[in-house]
């Protein structure tokens, strides 16, 4: 919890479910609810603060990151590809693109988030990332923009290890 005249950050330990993997952690301010996901077991999970309930959303398929999009709706970047789904339900309500790396079999999403333009930006890393036999700069970050009927899947740069913490400066117009 942040008090915003303060600027003070009151910490709370929560662990609402069991994970593999637990990752991409980010505040949807609309819903002041707490997403994050189980990058091994495929689960979005939408955390109320003020309920203390954890909604577990199977997607069936390794996540890479969850961003929301409003009070309905999160994009989940997932080994198939990118979809919008409600939060409520773990309903698909749209497929946005197909991985574009879904023919690589070692590879995977690691984490993504959108820039103050609303795209979603995504890399992707080996499976064995780390390991003596897997050589680093195998990933990729993408972009992914537009809507509806519209959206585009484009490989923005290549030779990445591992794309982590994604965010840019005050101004948006530099990337970290």
């Amino acid at each position: 919890k942040v008090n915003n005249n303060k600027m003070a950050a009151q910490v709370e330990y929560v662990r609402p479910s069991r994970v593999s993997l637990g990752e991409g952690s980010i505040w949807n301010p609309i819903t002041q609810q707490l997403l994050w996901i189980d990058i091994v077991r495929g689960k979005v999970f939408v955390y109320n603060l003020e309920t203390k309930k954890n909604l577990e959303l199977d997607m069936k398929q390794p996540l890479g990151t969850v961003v929301p999009v409003d009070d309905k709706l999160c994009v989940v970047a997932g080994n198939k590809g990118f979809a919008a789904v409600d939060m409520a339900t773990g309903e698909p309500k749209m497929v946005l693109g197909i991985n574009p790396e879904a023919n690589l079999w070692t590879m995977r999403w690691n984490d993504g988030k959108c820039d103050p333009q609303g795209r979603l930006w995504v890399g992707s890393m080996d499976v064995h990332n780390g390991s003596s036999w897997c050589p680093s700069g195998t990933g990729a970050l993408y972009c992914v923009a537009g809507s509806g009927d519209q959206v585009t899947i484009t490989k923005k740069i290549e030779g990445t290890t591992i794309s982590n913490g994604i965010v840019w400066n005050k101004k948006g117009d530099q990337m970290y």
